[in-house]
Parts: C-alpha cells; structure tokens; sequence
C-alpha cells in the first residue's frame, strides 16, 4: 500500500481574525493537506505530475511531498502549526471529489482524507493553543488536531492510519415503560432531544407490535439504541422543522414598533416562509425562482443560459 502526503500551501498565507487572539498573537490559515493510501503504482514523476494538476494552483500555491519534503517558505514566521482532520468515518466531501478527480488518472478505489494547517505567530502554551483551536478552528466531536513542526521530515512518512473498522458492539435496548422523570433522563442523557409526548409515542409504538416477530428477527421487546435514535433524528428540528410547523400565539407589548395584531399564526413556514414565495412566483415578480419546495434544495435563475 502506497502512502502519500501532500501539503498545498498558500504562498500568501490568509490571516484570520478570531477573538480571543491577544495583540501579541496572529493566526493563519496556511493551506490543506491530503493523504492518500492506494494499491497502484506510479512513478515519482507521475505523482508529481498529478499533484500539480489536482491539487495545486501554480500562481498562488506551492507544494510539498513524500519525495519532495522541505517545507514550501512563508513570508511570515510561523511559531506554531496546527494541523485539522476529520475524524475516521466522519463524511470528506473534499476527499471525495480528490477521489474522483484521481480516478480519471487511473487511481481508483484510493482512500483519500484532507485536512488544514493553521499558523500562529507568537509564543503560547500547547495547552492554550489547543483549547483555543478547539473553540474557533475545528470541531473536537468530528474533527482531531495535532500540532506539529514543518521543519520534521518523519511528518510524510508517519501517516496515520485513518481507517475505520467495524467491531461488534453490544446492543443497548431501553425500556421506556418507567416513569416520566427517568423517560426524561434518558432523553436528555443520549442527547435525543424529543419531548415527553414524542417520547410517549415511541413507547405506544414498540408496545403495539408483535413481540414474536421481533424476537425472530433477533430484537428484545423494548426498543434498541439505534431504533431509538431513527425516531430521534427523523424527529429532530433539523429534519422536521417542528418550530417552523407549530402554532404559535402571538402577542404585542404595549412599546411594539410596528402593531401587527394579536392571534394564532398556524405555522411560520407555511403562512410565511412558503406563502410569501408563492406569491412572489403568482404575481410574475420572481421569474428567476425556477423550483422551490419541491426537493432538498432550490434552483434560481442565473442568467438565461444558467440555473
């Protein structure tokens, strides 16, 4: 298996403004790095050939390589690099579309991750620097850090190994028939955020159906973890818009700006959001809208030839 890291980096590094950052201190973003595990071969002048034509834009990057290692030079002095990844499993789109683009070199079914480098000028503790990356550059829940010095040649050949292996896990099933308060703490402690009535719901479901069936299949009587989280997620506001689709009383205080009248709005997003489009596409006003609601995402007009 073939092993190859490549470093992209900015040769005007972009300086990003974080709170946080003391006067004495200025962050960076450096550039993007790629990782590359395949199977196939090629030549040192092949790879090379392929990392300029992929990844790098000759007039505003440079790169670095397994067989080209010494660090691209910066204008600035950087004090501290901090490198960003994904964690194994976590979705890379960038990945993906690199995956894509090697395949039409013949590199297919390669195992492609990417990730960024920050810069810090300035002296700061590991510690706080790693707290404050935590904060403002990545997210510790899908995304690992690592600091390390450029100047360390061992960073092409130490890659680390991202791959995710499935292991058997013990199945975890809950019974929802205790009390409100410990439904309710259930809820809260696997992050379900469902209410008490939803949660209710989910209980008379899994009492309502055959219990041989279930048991021929391999599932205990009371609900699995995964089973649980389908109805949590299905249910979420991110999928369901439950706050978008509630009734909602609205009242005025006596300093209200603009009066517009006490009562029940049935639904933000269908007497608002969807209404008012609706009838920007009726009355002619918006002809670049060219589908809305219909799908995952919208389509406009960008000129007569585009959408």
């Amino acid at each position: 298996m073939n092993k190859i890291r490549i470093e992209v980096i900015e040769k005007s590094p972009i300086r990003i403004n974080k709170k946080g950052l003391s006067a004495d201190h200025e962050l960076y973003q450096i550039g993007r790095i790629f990782s590359i595990e395949t199977g196939q071969q090629r030549s040192e002048l092949e790879w090379d050939k392929i990392i300029q034509e992929v990844f790098v834009d000759p007039i505003t990057q440079d790169y670095s390589w397994n067989k080209k290692p010494t660090p691209v030079e910066l204008p600035i002095k950087i004090n501290h690099y901090l490198e960003t990844s994904l964690k194994p499993g976590v979705t890379d789109n960038t990945a993906a579309s690199v995956n894509e683009a090697l395949s039409y070199y013949g590199l297919k079914e390669s195992e492609v991750h990417s990730g960024e480098i920050f810069g810090f000028v300035g002296s700061i503790e590991e510690k706080i620097l790693y707290h404050f990356a935590a904060e403002n550059l990545f997210n510790p829940l899908i995304q690992s850090a690592t600091a390390f010095s450029r100047l360390d040649p061992n960073r092409f050949l130490d890659l680390p190994q991202r791959s995710v292996k499935l292991e058997k896990t013990q199945v975890i099933e809950y019974d929802l028939t205790v009390s409100d308060e410990e439904v309710l703490k259930l809820n809260k402690d696997n992050c379900w955020a469902l209410q008490l009535e939803e949660l209710h719901q989910i209980r008379q479901h899994f009492q309502s159906l055959d219990q041989n069936e279930r048991s021929a299949l391999g599932l205990p009587s009371n609900p699995t973890d995964v089973e649980v989280e389908v109805f949590a997620q299905t249910w979420s506001e991110h999928c369901k818009h439950k706050i978008f689709a509630s009734e909602i009383e609205y009242t005025e205080t006596s300093n209200q700006l603009i009066p517009l009248g006490e009562g029940v709005i049935k639904g933000l997003f269908k007497n608002f959001i969807k209404k008012s489009t609706d009838e920007l596409i009726e009355s002619g006003a918006a002809p670049w809208l060219v589908s809305v609601f219909t799908d995952n995402a919208g389509i406009v007009r960008f000129d007569p030839k585009i959408d």
